[in-house]
């Protein structure tokens, strides 16, 4: 699995979640290291990974979802995506990477099984069960 993190999530933390799963063949960026700045457009950057294909996204941005011009582009690009709960807003970087990593077999199972553009809330908790939503 190839996962993209916005901007929620630190790029260092990017970066130490992917030594620790490079091995198992995935990939983790931050995605101020793939685009090089952290204010690209939503559009843009979707578009981007949609030509590249194959791209997960990670982001504490559901706004995504809910905008009308990042929900099309959404529905056109055939990403996958994990949008955080609002409860996550309220931890740092030590605590979103623990529990990031407690969900990360929950969610390479998901990206495998599930069709191209769908999105899932991910609940605080890794003991709670991923919620699908709707575009």
């Amino acid at each position: 699995m190839k996962l993209l993190v916005d901007n929620n999530i630190a790029p260092n933390v990017a970066e130490a979640i992917n030594v620790l799963v490079e091995p198992e063949g995935h990939r983790v960026i931050a995605l101020r290291s793939k685009f090089g700045r952290g204010d690209i457009p939503d559009i843009e950057w979707i578009k981007s990974l949609s030509q590249e294909g194959g791209w997960t996204v990670l982001s504490g941005d559901i706004r995504i979802a809910k905008r009308k011009a990042e929900k099309e582009a959404w529905r056109g690009s055939k990403l996958k995506g994990f949008f955080f709960a609002p409860g996550w807003a309220s931890y740092g970087n030590v605590e979103r990477s623990w529990r990031l990593l407690r969900w990360w077999p929950k969610i390479v199972e998901a990206e495998e099984l599930v069709a191209p553009g769908a999105i899932f809330q991910l609940p605080v908790n890794a003991s709670s069960k991923l919620r699908q939503l709707n575009l």
